[in-house]
């Protein structure tokens, strides 16, 4: 069970990520979405985040859930791997695969792990200048044969 205090740890951990990458898109040259990509999945994995000068680290996310919540008996663990533009082509269709594992060390039959692919898009400003981004920003588009090897993709794994 995730606690609603253990919860709010795990989003201002992900909400800082989020701060980091999306200041890279207000900068007067924002970065390519291929370095954006690569930037959060820095971001995203415990082993390279600190090197991005992340101040609530993964590391400090679990010793904050073992203080709050270690009646309950929780681990999580996040691993990442960015695909190299081949591989996202032909096989996973994805920029980033994203294992998320929680451990339930009271009830280990309730433990799970979930992964996820993840299919980076970039978002354009409406205003070059001043930069400037709003609800009508689009992203970057999947063309039709990206979008039907994602549709195969999902039927031969079963998903959706």
């Amino acid at each position: 069970m995730i606690t609603p205090k253990a919860f709010s740890q795990i989003i201002r951990h992900f909400d800082e990520i989020d701060k980091i990458v999306s200041s890279r898109t207000m900068r007067k040259r924002p970065w390519l979405e291929v370095a954006l990509t690569s930037l959060l999945c820095d971001l995203l994995d415990e082993q390279t985040q600190e090197d991005e000068k992340l101040e609530y680290t993964f590391k400090r996310l679990q010793d904050d859930l073992s203080k709050e919540d270690s009646l309950f008996g929780i681990n999580l663990q996040l691993e990442t791997i960015e695909f190299n533009q081949i591989f996202e082509r032909y096989i996973s269709q994805s920029d980033i695969g994203l294992n998320l594992i929680f451990e339930n060390k009271i009830e280990p039959q309730l433990s799970w792990s979930r992964p996820y692919l993840l299919q980076a898009k970039r978002l354009y400003p409406m205003n070059l200048n001043p930069l400037l981004y709003s609800e009508a920003s689009t992203f970057t588009t999947i063309d039709k044969d990206q979008q039907r090897r994602i549709e195969v993709l999902n039927e031969v794994l079963k998903v959706c």
